[in-house]
């Protein structure tokens, strides 16, 4: 059981019903939708007899998918962020997101069969800040301040999470603390500081 300051939760509460919606693109989630549900109407229409030609499921109609959807989804390209939450999506490609606000206050990052890099280098946080992760066949490298504290609340199923930052005792400060959230099946997560 965790204790929580009344008063600290009624001015977190306040400040969320404040802010603004988040302004977010959301065509890669939808097109990841429509694609899996395409695939899946393809193969049972095979299934009930339904004639498609045989190159249509081959190894390298995959290639050709796979490649195509690096361009849409994950470009690759890293962006800069002034956000305070933060949401990144990676099918089968890769993001690189450079987090500079000096008042994060957490988000989410979804990884199947891609990547995701967090530079959290230059953004700075106060208490408790959530970090969601969900790794499937994917990973996630998160760069930090080497000060901040790091908790782990992840379930790691055949995957891993690694924290190879160089941390001394005397320099944490235990008033900036990012907690991991989520899951990591088949996927890694590796923090580390420069």
């Amino acid at each position: 059981m965790e204790i929580i300051d009344p008063e600290q939760k009624k001015t977190f509460e306040e400040r969320r019903l404040n802010q603004e919606p988040l302004q977010n693109d959301s065509t890669g989630r939808i097109m990841a939708g429509l694609i899996v549900i395409l695939i899946g109407g393809l193969l049972l229409a095979r299934k009930m007899g339904v004639y498609f030609p045989e190159w249509l499921f081959s190894w390298q109609m995959l290639i050709i998918g796979n490649r195509n959807s690096r361009r849409g989804w994950a470009s690759g390209k890293i962006s800069e962020s002034n956000e305070e939450l933060m949401e990144s999506v990676a099918v089968f490609g890769g993001i690189k997101k450079n987090v500079i606000s000096k008042n994060f206050k957490g988000g989410e990052a979804v990884s199947i069969f891609g990547g995701t890099e967090i530079n959290l280098s230059q953004a700075d946080i106060n208490g408790n800040v959530e970090l969601e992760l969900v790794q499937i066949f994917g990973g996630t490298k998160i760069i930090l301040p080497p000060h901040w504290q790091v908790k782990s609340e992840m379930v790691s199923i055949f995957g891993g999470i690694e924290d190879t930052r160089i941390v001394q005792k005397e320099v944490v400060d235990f008033n900036k603390t990012l907690i991991l959230k989520g899951v990591s099946l088949f996927g890694s997560i590796h923090i580390k500081s420069f």
